[in-house]
């Protein structure tokens, strides 16, 4: 049986990615999917990717055809629609791509840098040597074997992997708890009309009435078509059409002639990433970590740059000959201190947000008690002292009701510090209990405070 150095499992944006960076480095690479070759790449999401991560990675943008529109940011939306809060920065400017064409590329440069495609081809159960894993059993209409072995498994097969379930490791969550995931619907439309939203920015509208537990999208693909959509908390799985019918079809659309391209639904995840994303002999990446933006959704930037961080650590452990979760750690060094340290802040401001009713909402963005500079400065930096200026000018404004500002700047206060927190993630497996503990606190007093 043909052993490989890695077996990456699933062929999305951060699966493909670590199979490109893992061949060109001469590895020996299988990539594994479920899905036929010329399908790979296509999922339902908000097509949404920041431009700075092909900078970073030093890979080329997308050309026309694999790119749809250009995006300048984020448009941050209460119930009432008549404010927002617009996010620019460079990990939120960008494109928004056709999901199948990027994927394509995505699989075919992999290819090319030599990595090994096998499509049609599910990854069931891992293969252990005591406590090590060593491969995985399959199931596959084109090969024979039914296991293959690598010196490491990158787990890339998205939000329903079927491989974490079935690993024990301290801290690494089988399954994920229905209050950290939203069941989501969208559509492809083609309008008969130019789109009326802004066609360069992505719109998030929060309403815990329209769209309770998640938020509704408005992604402009082009001048005449927009990704519409949205997620609701999972108890709501069951009326999910007509939620969407009532509350964002009509809305957005109403009785202006469209074409449905094409439709589905699917499950994201909007918490903080994994407690690890390391166990022995397999790493996790993309939405098999729940690497997603708690606010927009958007996990196509952080799954690209954790494949890329899950080749770096493996090298490291290469170097060393040995692939148990200590040698692979660098991998939660690398993630955990970038990926995670800004989706968690993120993650307590939708603890926070999914609290408040519709009215409080309309009151925080009106009177701009939360803005876009604070957000970014928290979630990038991780600091953002206020001015004298700008703390007086918030405390006039939120006089008539005083209890949300102080509400506000204890969350403020809460996500500088799990920030800060994630900044100290453990320097190896023996140390992530008490950091455990600290991340779960923060949580339990921003829970507690916006019950």
């Amino acid at each position: 049986m043909k052993k490989y150095d890695l077996l990456i499992v699933g062929a999305g944006a951060a699966g493909t990615i670590a199979a490109y960076f893992a061949a060109k480095k001469g590895f020996n690479v299988c990539l594994l999917d479920g899905k036929p070759k010329e399908k790979i790449g296509d999922k339902i999401c908000g097509d949404g990717i920041g431009s700075q991560i092909f900078d970073n990675l030093g890979i080329p943008h997308p050309k026309k055809g694999e790119y749809l529109n250009i995006i300048n940011g984020s448009k941050l939306y209460p119930p009432d629609s008549h404010y927002c809060i617009t996010i620019k920065d460079r990990a939120q400017a960008g494109y928004i791509i056709d999901r199948l064409q990027f994927g394509q590329r995505l699989m075919l440069d992999a290819i090319d840098a030599g990595a090994e495609l096998f499509d049609n081809t599910h990854a069931l159960s891992p293969l252990y040597d005591k406590e090590q894993i060593i491969g995985v059993r399959i199931k596959s209409k084109i090969l024979e074997e039914k296991e293959l072995r690598a010196n490491v498994i990158i787990d890339a097969s998205g939000f329903h992997t079927p491989l974490r379930r079935k690993i024990d490791f301290p801290f690494l969550d089988k399954e994920i708890s229905p209050t950290d995931y939203i069941v989501c619907y969208r559509e492809i439309l083609k309008l008969k009309n130019p789109v009326v939203v802004d066609q360069n920015y992505i719109s998030i509208y929060m309403d815990n009435q329209r769209a309770p537990g998640g938020y509704i999208w408005y992604f402009p693909r082009n001048e005449n078509e927009v990704n519409l959509g949205f997620g609701v908390s999972e108890k709501y799985k069951d009326r999910l059409i007509e939620y969407y019918q009532k509350y964002v079809y009509k809305p957005f659309i109403g009785k202006e002639i469209c074409t449905k391209i094409n439709g589905g639904s699917g499950l994201v995840s909007v918490c903080k990433p994994l407690f690890t994303g390391v166990a022995n002999g397999i790493l996790f990446v993309g939405d098999a970590a729940m690497q997603v933006n708690p606010i927009t959704g958007g996990g196509l930037f952080s799954s690209m740059q954790a494949g890329y961080f899950a080749i770096q650590a493996y090298e490291k452990a290469e170097a060393l000959g040995k692939y148990d979760a200590l040698a692979l750690w660098n991998y939660n060094l690398l993630s955990q201190k970038t990926i995670a340290a800004e989706f968690a802040p993120l993650d307590l401001l939708r603890v926070a947000i999914q609290k408040f009713p519709n009215d409080v909402l309309n009151f925080v963005l009106k009177k701009q008690l939360i803005t876009s500079e604070e957000i970014i400065g928290i979630t990038a930096t991780g600091e953002l002292p206020l001015p004298i200026g700008a703390i007086i000018g918030k405390v006039i404004r939120g006089l008539s009701n005083p209890s949300i500002l102080m509400d506000l700047y204890y969350l403020r206060n809460q996500m500088q510090e799990i920030k800060a927190v994630y900044r100290r993630y453990p320097s190896s497996p023996a140390f992530l209990s008490n950091w455990v503990q600290n991340v779960r606190q923060i949580y339990t007093n921003v829970q507690k405070k916006f019950v």
